[in-house]
């Protein structure tokens, strides 16, 4: 083939087929005769397990440099996730302080309308529901004030202790039939 070494890599093929002549100094010449040489087998029996002790050292320390890279990648993690828990921890602790101190104050509500002996009811009432007994309430007492059976409802669990409570304070319900 033509540009292949050949004639024992002294020449290159030409179109034709024949073997040219390179330079006594080529690439090809120069390598086969440095491998030749008796200085090269000679240094290679006589230093070939030294050499492929140092290969195999080089290997050792690459092996040991990229771990010790990737244990000091992996502490620097650590480190950055613990300072993320510690400011989560702070601010977790903050939120429980808050809300410790709201539960307090709540508790001291709940204690002084225990002893004043008033209805205390956590029921949330809609103002349509408000008004709605309203209307009910003021059908079965119309002698009654508005005022007075507002504060009661807004007070009471249900509309059946209003009108416990009114029967109680006086208050005269209508008869139905």
């Amino acid at each position: 083939m033509p540009g292949q070494a050949c004639n024992n890599y002294r020449g290159v093929c030409d179109d034709l087929g024949r073997c040219r002549k390179t330079g006594k100094r080529g690439a090809g010449d120069r390598l086969r005769r440095f491998l030749a040489a008796d200085v090269v087998k000679h240094g290679l029996s006589r230093y070939g397990l030294y050499i492929a002790l140092c290969i195999i050292a080089l290997i050792i320390l690459a092996i040991v440099l990229k771990t010790v890279m990737k244990k000091k990648q992996t502490s620097r993690s650590s480190a950055y996730n613990m300072a993320k828990v510690t400011l989560l921890w702070r601010e977790a602790n903050k939120h429980y302080t808050e809300l410790s101190q709201r539960l307090d104050v709540l508790q001291a509500q709940f204690k002084a309308h225990v002893e004043d002996n008033t209805i205390f009811s956590y029921r949330m009432a809609t103002e349509s529901e408000i008004s709605r007994s309203l209307a009910r309430l003021k059908a079965l007492f119309p002698d009654a004030q508005n005022q007075v059976i507002q504060t009661m409802v807004e007070q009471a669990h249900t509309e059946e202790s209003v009108v416990e409570q009114l029967l109680e304070k006086g208050h005269h319900m209508k008869k139905i039939m």
